[in-house]
């Protein structure tokens, strides 16, 4: 298991623990969490971050090969995995939470399956 995020020297993290702390927001103070098997899957849980601070930190969290994403915001629009990320992380399948269907991101290129 790895803990890919959050870099707490990172000034873009620094400004959201800032906001944060101020009451503003908590969304992208959030954990990006892998575990991987050795020669086998992968999983990455993005926790609630959201699409314009992941685009802020591509460059600054190692993001390799993943077979399994949980998508960050429980897959709605606010926490899209950009395309800079999903470009890296090459999932097989992206898992998207609970929310109302009119907030839900569907990722171009994926299967949809309703398991209710």
């Amino acid at each position: 298991m790895s803990i890919l995020w959050p870099d707490t020297s990172n000034s873009y993290f620094k400004e959201e623990l800032a906001a944060c702390e101020r009451g503003e927001r908590y969304n992208n103070i959030s954990s990006v969490i892998r575990y991987k098997l050795t020669n086998g899957a992968s999983v990455m849980w993005l926790g609630d971050l959201e699409n314009e601070f992941m685009e802020n930190i591509k460059d600054n969290i190692n993001l390799g090969k993943t077979t399994i994403v949980f998508a960050s915001h429980h897959g709605r629009k606010s926490g899209k995995i950009p395309d800079s990320w999903l470009e890296k992380l090459d999932p097989q399948i992206i898992i998207i939470g609970e929310a109302p269907s009119r907030h839900l991101n569907y990722y171009t290129g994926y299967k949809k399956n309703n398991t209710k």
